[in-house]
């Protein structure tokens, strides 16, 4: 069959299965083809194993660099969260001085902090939900086995964020008491 395509072949393959390692059967599977065509050259003897993996490289290498990417994001999300909330505790801190000096307990403070903060928070989160359902169209066909709406990853990217909020928020909290 191959004689009949219009272009010619400069590469094929042969796939052999076997129990045998790849190392011991290496030369009765050159005597074998040389038997066929003396021609035929052969080359890269490789197990399958190596060619599945080959086949998924760029696939692992895009996947860890948006893993990299997803993470700094994440990182730099919690960074200028604690900015602009340690920035706003500073600014209101003769609030929570009267507020102390009247009687507010520092839990009480930190209940104003973070709940006020949260707000925040949730307003980002709701934006970036909007975010995710205009992206979802599309996410299928760059992330390969991602469906149109994955709701376990989705709510663990919910809680991740969440989390590091919650950790972005502590040191302006306790700051809050001082």
């Amino acid at each position: 069959p191959l004689v009949s395509q219009q272009q010619p072949f400069t590469e094929q393959s042969l796939v052999v299965r076997t129990s045998t390692p790849l190392s011991d059967l290496g030369q009765e599977i050159r005597r074998e083809v040389t038997a066929v065509d003396r021609e035929a050259a052969l080359y890269r003897l490789k197990p399958m194993t190596e060619v599945l993996a080959d086949s998924v490289g760029y696939a692992r290498v895009t996947t860890t660099l948006l893993s990299l990417f997803a993470g700094l994001a994440v990182l730099l999300a919690a960074f200028g969260l604690y900015g602009v909330l340690s920035y706003a505790v500073h600014e209101r801190r003769r609030e929570f001085a009267i507020r102390m000096a009247i009687g507010a307990q520092p839990g009480q403070l930190v209940n104003v902090v973070f709940g006020q903060s949260m707000i925040i928070v949730g307003i980002g989160l709701a934006f970036g939900l909007a975010g995710v359902w205009m992206v979802i169209k599309v996410l299928p066909n760059v992330l390969y086995g991602v469906h149109t709406m994955d709701a376990s990853s989705l709510v663990e990217a919910l809680a991740v964020l969440m989390g590091a909020a919650a950790l972005a928020l502590a040191i302006p909290a306790w700051r809050a008491t001082r």
